[in-house]
C-alpha cells in the first residue's frame, strides 16, 4: 500500500454487511454523522464506534462480520452490538437540540474521542470535545 491520497481506482468493493437492526429513535435507522474503527474491539478482530439520531448523537459499538458480495440486501449478515447506544457526551448540547450538530469520533491511543459543533446557519452555537474510555456502559 502506498501513502497519498486516497483515489477511486484504489477503492475495492469486498461486500456488505447490515447494521444491526434496532428500531430505537436514536440507532442505527438515523445514523450517519460519525464512525470509526476500533482496532483493538471485539477481541482484536476490530468493532466499529458509530452515532445513531443526529439530535441525540448518542455512540454504539458493533463488531464487523466478514463482509458478503450479494445482490441481495437480505443476503448480507448484520454486525452485532458490543455496546449499546449511549450519552457519551456529558450532556454537553443539553438533551436535545434541534440544530444539526456536526460530529466526530476517532480511536486514539486506547481512548474514544468524541467532538463536535452545533451550527446554525454560519455561526458555531456550541463545541466540545468529550475524551472516554472504549469500554463506556454504565
Amino acid at each position: 500500500m502506498t501513502s497519498g491520497p486516497l483515489s477511486t481506482q484504489s477503492i475495492v468493493y469486498e461486500g456488505g454487511f447490515r447494521l444491526p437492526d434496532e428500531s430505537m429513535e436514536h440507532g442505527w435507522l438515523w445514523s450517519g454523522e460519525a464512525l470509526t474503527f476500533n482496532p483493538s474491539g471485539n477481541g482484536g478482530k476490530g468493532s466499529l464506534f458509530g452515532t445513531g439520531h443526529n439530535h441525540l448523537t448518542q455512540v454504539s459499538e458493533i463488531t464487523i462480520p466478514t463482509p458478503v458480495k450479494s445482490k441481495s440486501v437480505s443476503s448480507l449478515p448484520y454486525a452485532e452490538t458490543l455496546q449499546p447506544f449511549t450519552e457519551i457526551r456529558g450532556g454537553l448540547f443539553g438533551d436535545r437540540y434541534f440544530e444539526i450538530p456536526r460530529v466526530g469520533l476517532e480511536v486514539v491511543n486506547n481512548k474514544l474521542y468524541f467532538v463536535g459543533a452545533i451550527i446554525c446557519r454560519t455561526t458555531v452555537i456550541r463545541q466540545a470535545m468529550v475524551m472516554c474510555p472504549l469500554t463506556y456502559q454504565h
